[in-house]
């Protein structure tokens, strides 16, 4: 059997990281699992991602553990499925109804504190909100734009210092 090592010559990683930014999602799966550590279970969302433009760009996953803390991610994810925030759901119920929902995510590369780990894009609650509904596509698109040219139009400024309207430094944080 042969090979070609052209087509090897030119292949890409398939395992690459998307760049931070913007893309639509597509949630193909959610998957009940039990935590080896505590015995809680939690749902494992697989997101595959791609650009505006149709371009793949691979898949992230999120988890929900149904804790406190984490109900602010859990509602941007629900309201960008489409599910209202009303009654009571099961995590079965809630695997079964956000599969194969078209959403928007907002994604950072998280770098991994353990060099036995490879870093891992995720969904943005720090800058962004991580999730939001397919039909917020031009206006999100529109925001995020504006926020990384402003971003990289003034790479001498330090990232916590706020840009006034007239373009000088106002404070710092």
């Amino acid at each position: 059997m042969g090979f070609n090592l052209s087509n090897a010559a030119n292949a890409k990683n398939p395992f690459s990281l998307p760049d931070p930014g913007l893309y639509i999602g597509y949630v193909e799966k959610g998957e009940i699992k039990t935590s080896a550590t505590s015995g809680n279970k939690y749902i494992n969302f697989r997101i595959s991602l791609k650009t505006v433009d149709g371009q793949k760009k691979g898949s992230i996953f999120w988890m929900f553990m149904g804790q406190d803390w984490q109900l602010y991610q859990c509602r941007r994810f629900l309201e960008a499925c489409g599910f209202t925030m009303e009654g009571e759901l099961e995590f079965e119920d809630i695997c079964n109804m956000a599969q194969k929902a078209e959403i928007l995510v907002a994604t950072k590369i998280t770098t991994s504190r353990d060099p036995q780990y490879a870093d891992k894009a995720e969904p943005d609650f720090v800058t962004w909100e991580g999730f939001y509904p397919i039909e917020m596509l031009d206006e999100m698109d529109a925001i995020i734009n504006k926020h990384q040219e402003a971003n990289t139009a003034r790479p001498d400024v330090d990232s916590f210092v706020n840009i006034g309207a007239d373009g000088g430094e106002t404070e710092e944080f």
